[in-house]
């Protein structure tokens, strides 16, 4: 392997970097991966509760939710400042909000504690780095208090990959480079290209240039990342071109403060979450197909399209009774609760648009429902997810998502008779997201068929109907902790 050497200005970089990259002779200076194939993705939350020593009960318990991020950030800093993450990852929490509690309230949580950090203080934390993804914030004067911070950045990033859950939208080259504990190396070419192809085609391009190359055309990426002009380095020497290329990858791919940064380092030490005979880092290490399986299967969790959705809900059919009346008022269209759900799912866009931006304003602050947005093919799949337990990502290990058409007899729904015929009658869903479950009732859709054959909906078709009435219910259904 080359001797690591110093870069050299404009890279402001103190500590040691490779001299050269994605060449023949380059070996990463520490191993990529630890044992193999000792955890998956399904097992994965499980496998690490039986690692940890046993811990004690806390309480997050609280008038609102609000409140409730603020205790959790607590205890994570508590954690972060003793250095024991033993209680929070052997799953030892009581989470509540008002009366609400169970795991949909506990996901709530961990949701809006990472969106408070990664978007009420976005300037603290991240930075935006490529379309759609960032990096951690550098800041050029850091105190201990924002090194603490930091650590617990970090660490609420590490506890949500404990759950399988991705940490929207930190760049998966960032997390590798954490996860390879600054190794410049693990960032391999085919590893960049999966995830950002301009990237590696850029530095390919700076390679295959050479020493003695025209290299005006990089002249964007000196002015903005280095505040100099391409003409500074127009005479160069083979190593200096090595060291700008290793300086290229490392801005674009990972952070824009050097890899010894106190902000840095203190990331890497909160997202280790460590506690006695336990480093999580080590973990991702051990994951089948290592770092870069881990990382690829954790994004999933964020969901891009409908079929990402297959595995984790459980659609239970109507009776025959229903699809009968369905199938008459349909003009004999065959009819299943499948097809009714499935069909929302992969269609796109906003349903009757007029009667959906009347209500836009009253949505959640946190739930986007612009036109770009809702136009995404994962977007419905997204709402349904989130509001069905309390979060938008999906959680591997768990319990499908029941999705269950109600009765108007149906306890499940709502026990009390007076305020379930009254719910039916405004079209409401119900959720349980301790289970998870989601309830929609029979009689109201019903309703949206006889009404569009009598020709007195404000809809054109069924679909259309549905697709509005569903939406909606899942989007007024977000952040709603009065269910247990």
């Amino acid at each position: 392997m080359a001797e690591p050497v110093a870069l050299q200005p404009p890279f402001p970089i103190r500590r040691l970097l490779p001299a050269s990259l994605w060449d023949s002779t380059a070996t990463p200076s520490t191993l990529p991966d630890g044992p193999a194939d000792l955890y998956t993705m399904d097992n994965f939350t499980s496998e690490i509760r039986l690692l940890i020593p046993p811990g004690q009960l806390y309480r997050i318990v609280a008038p609102s939710l609000h409140e409730a991020v603020t205790l959790f950030l607590e205890k994570i800093k508590t954690s972060v400042q003793t250095d024991n993450f033993t209680d929070i990852l052997a799953d030892k929490g009581h989470f509540q909000v008002d009366q609400s509690f169970g795991p949909g309230v506990e996901n709530e949580v961990y949701l809006q504690a990472w969106q408070y950090l990664t978007n009420t203080r976005q300037t603290e934390f991240v930075q935006d780095m490529q379309p759609g993804f960032t990096s951690i914030q550098c800041l050029a004067i850091a105190d201990n208090d924002c090194t603490i911070s930091m650590k617990v950045f970090g660490a609420l990033a590490g506890l949500l990959l404990v759950r399988t859950q991705y940490p929207h939208s930190l760049m998966p080259t960032f997390l590798k480079f954490i996860i390879a504990r600054g190794d410049l190396h693990a960032l391999t070419r085919s590893f960049v290209r999966d995830w950002f192809p301009s990237i590696e085609q850029q530095v390919t391009e700076w390679l295959q240039t050479g020493p003695t190359g025209d290299i005006q055309g990089f002249q964007d990426y000196f002015i903005s990342y280095h505040n100099y002009p391409a003409a500074v380095y127009r005479t160069r020497t083979s190593a200096i071109h090595q060291k700008l290329a290793v300086g290229m990858l490392y801005t674009l791919a990972v952070a824009q403060g050097p890899p010894d940064h106190s902000d840095l380092q203190a990331f890497m030490q909160g997202f280790d979450l460590p506690c006695p005979g336990f480093s999580f880092i080590e973990t991702i290490r051990s994951f089948t197909g290592g770092s870069d399986a881990f990382l690829a299967q954790a994004a999933t969790s964020w969901i891009t399209d409908p079929a990402s959705l297959e595995d984790h809900m459980y659609i239970v059919p109507g009776n025959s009774n229903q699809k009968s009346e369905m199938q008459d008022l349909l003009g004999g269209q065959l009819f299943s609760c499948q097809d009714l759900i499935c069909g929302f799912l992969h269609r796109r866009g906003k349903p009757s648009p007029t009667l959906f931006d009347a209500l836009a304003s009253t949505f959640d602050s946190q739930v986007d429902s612009s036109d770009e947005v809702l136009a995404e093919p994962g977007y419905r799949a997204r709402m349904l997810v989130w509001s069905a337990t309390g979060s938008p990502l999906l959680q591997r290990g768990g319990n499908p998502i029941e999705l269950r058409m109600a009765t108007d007899t149906s306890a499940s729904y709502e026990l009390n008779q007076n305020h379930r015929l009254a719910m039916i009658q405004q079209g409401t869903v119900a959720f349980a997201t301790c289970t998870p479950a989601l309830y929609y009732p029979y009689s109201y859709i019903h309703q949206l068929a006889t009404d569009i054959r009598a020709g007195q909906s404000q809809h054109d078709t069924f679909n259309d109907a549905f697709d509005f009435w569903f939406l909606v219910q899942l989007i007024n259904g977000v952040g709603k902790l009065s269910r247990m």
